[in-house]
């Protein structure tokens, strides 16, 4: 038999066994001193009371007799460190903890946290010599690619200068029947003097194409936003990773880990962390813990952080040249068509080697893509580590389901939005749908993890096969947590209102 009821400081649903009725002891969710109603059972004696942060069981202690010293847990009632993590350490004599004589505030428990995870000790990810070499090797010929195609440019170049020096044949008109004959071998000569120059210009024209700009993101300052800069970069120190120079936040449900926007920001020492703000809404603080654990994970690849990036603006240049259009190529289309046959010949001509070169452009687009999918997956198992050694395999698995589970909410969100008259914060009142629907689209959920498969081409693996990484790793993790992840942000509906405006 149980005993069920809400805690009064947090209004968390609680339940324990009949045999705690009338004891005292701390809310797993907000550490307060709580009082267990009394039960139908009457071996419950009112005369025993004690503290205890252990969520499971409540332990008392019989009247008159001497008082213990109270004990602190670093981590707090509803976390666990475990393996490495240094024992708790009594207080000295004489001070009395406040947690005793009044429920203990978020920032008081983040805080905590924030120390526990500083004492925590992981171990590092290490990298063999096999997965070096890969890595190196995929990166390596990913970078050549585009090397390849300048070279088609300056071999068209000089295809164009040896025409002109070794077919001069075609300018001697005694050669040549008089007439049309003449004209022919005329046009012959000349014509790749105005075609290939052109068809040079629109093959360099892919190489200073503008990157695509990013998404409104709103850059968080440690004096604003103390506590979240302090448990960042307590993660980071846990997982043996460099700290992040900068946190952005936007309207995506992801985080992400890079150099900054360009090619050239792949040169820098800064690091930009960047959390979705429905992301942070919709996840618990153990599951925002083994995120950020993920991205540092990339932070702390080094060279291959680099290489990952650059190869990604590869990619995503492959695809622009292939597939997008500007405004030199409607006027190339619009000009051959409207002008006569016997002009516009030149242009039609010009058309055919801009469409040969992105038919180049698109094989080697689908080598690169084929390569760094295979590059950026081991990153992924290697980053996926660092959470799993942090949260755990439990939680890497539960993370798992709650970002798909956001992800269909979203779907849900957009395809019905509430009417505008009942929406203050939007990120609220999609966390809201997601709870609501949550048990409904579980078995969606189970089914996409269950018959999920990478291709080829995909830079992440299939959630499938990261569960079953994080199941054969079977790794308790160090920290524990169900406080809400927004705990650590200052004024966080104000951010979301402030994002989602912009």
């Amino acid at each position: 038999m149980t005993i069920s009821f809400v805690c009064p400081h947090c209004a968390k649903p609680l339940r324990v066994k009949q045999e705690l009725a009338g004891k005292r002891g701390m809310c797993p969710g907000c550490q307060g001193t709580i009082q267990v109603p009394a039960g139908d059972s009457g071996s419950a004696k009112a005369d025993r009371s004690a503290a205890t942060p252990s969520p499971q069981s409540v332990r008392g202690e019989k009247r008159g007799a001497p008082a213990r010293k109270p004990t602190v847990r670093r981590p707090g009632a509803d976390q666990t460190f475990r393996k490495n993590a240094p024992a708790a350490q009594p207080r000295p004599a004489g001070k009395q903890q406040t947690h005793s004589s009044r429920p203990m505030t978020p920032e008081e428990s983040i805080q905590r946290l924030i120390e526990a995870i500083r004492a925590a000790k992981i171990e590092p990810v290490r990298r063999t010599f096999l997965y070096r070499l890969g890595v190196g090797l995929v990166a390596g010929v990913v970078i050549l690619l585009p090397l390849v195609y300048v070279g088609s440019i300056g071999l068209l170049g000089y295809g164009i200068w040896w025409h002109a020096l070794n077919n001069t044949e075609l300018l001697d008109l005694t050669s040549h029947r008089p007439g049309r004959g003449s004209l022919v071998a005329v046009l012959l000569y000349v014509a790749p003097f105005v075609v290939g120059p052109l068809a040079i210009l629109f093959m360099l024209k892919p190489l200073f194409a503008r990157t695509v700009e990013q998404g409104h993101r709103l850059s968080l300052r440690p004096q604003v936003q103390p506590q979240l800069f302090e448990f960042v970069n307590a993660i980071a120190d846990a997982v043996h990773a460099p700290r992040p120079s900068r946190i952005d936040i936007d309207g995506s449900i992801n985080a992400s880990a890079s150099y900054g926007n360009g090619v050239l920001s792949l040169f820098r020492t800064e690091f930009v962390l960047t959390l979705g703000v429905p992301l942070v809404a919709g996840v618990n603080l153990q599951q925002l813990a083994g995120i950020l654990a993920h991205e540092f994970g990339h932070f702390g690849q080094g060279a291959g952080m680099r290489l990952s990036g650059l190869v990604r603006s590869i990619n995503l240049w492959f695809f622009r040249v292939v597939y997008e259009r500007d405004v030199w190529d409607a006027y190339l289309i619009v000009l051959s068509e409207e002008l006569d046959l016997r002009i516009g010949w030149v242009l039609w001509l010009t058309r055919l080697f801009v469409f040969l070169s992105r038919q180049v452009l698109w094989c080697l687009m689908m080598v690169s893509a084929l390569l760094s999918g295979w590059f950026s997956r081991q990153l992924e198992f290697d980053a996926d580590l660092h959470e799993i050694r942090l949260a755990g395999s439990e939680n890497f698995e539960a993370t798992c389901k709650r970002l798909l589970t956001l992800n269909f909410a979203l779907m849900d969100f957009l395809h019905d939005p509430p009417p505008e008259d009942q929406v203050g914060n939007p990120i609220r009142s999609f966390v809201i749908r997601c709870d609501d629907i949550e048990r409904d689209i579980q078995k969606h959920v189970k089914k996409y993890i269950r018959k999920s498969k990478t291709g080829w081409f995909d830079t992440h693996p299939a959630d499938k096969e990261r569960i079953d990484h994080a199941r054969e790793h079977d790794c308790p993790g160090v920290f524990r947590s169900q406080l809400p992840a927004e705990h650590v942000f200052r004024k966080f509906d104000g951010l979301c209102v402030r994002v989602m405006e912009n």
